[in-house]
Parts: C-alpha cells; structure tokens; sequence
C-alpha cells in the first residue's frame, strides 16, 4: 500500500502543485516545455515512472542522469524528453 502511494505521490503533487515537496524547498518545478503550464496527469506519470524504468537498463540509467549535463539548450534529461518537461526556477 505504501508503494501505490510513493508511486501516485509524484504526478500528483507535480500534478496539483507543479512541484513535490522537496522540489518546492529547492525552488524548482516542473512544466510542459513548450507551453511552460503545468503538466498533466499522464504526463507526470510518465516521467515519474520512465527514471526507474531507464535504470533497470545499467547503461541506460547512466545515460539518464547524465544527459542534461550536453543537453543543450533545454538540459532535459531522458526522463523529461520523454513527456516533453522541463524543470524551471520557480
């Protein structure tokens, strides 16, 4: 039960506030990259599912957390192409 809560914990919260907590304390959140509005449900999900998922795959899960870093000019890493997001200052 635990789980099914972390799990929906993230999209809701991204969702709801555009941040989760620990997001809020460091002053960013997360937008559609386009638009800069909040995200959706099915949007968040998909980024909040898609790191773990990148890092049952060894190289993939590096790739994943290190793409931002010459990813030019958005800094999006793997997780947030996918549901086309980025993370903003608030």
């Amino acid at each position: 039960m635990v789980r099914r809560f972390v799990s929906l914990y993230f999209p809701f919260c991204v969702v709801e506030f555009g941040s989760t907590l620990g997001k809020r304390v460091c002053g960013i959140r997360v937008v559609r990259r386009g638009s800069g509005r909040n995200i959706g449900f099915g949007r968040a999900l998909v980024r909040e599912i898609s790191w773990p998922v990148f890092s049952l795959v060894p190289v993939l899960g590096l790739l994943n957390s290190l793409w931002c870093c010459w990813d030019r000019p958005y800094q999006q890493c793997l997780h947030d192409k996918l549901p086309d997001t980025v993370v903003v200052d608030r």
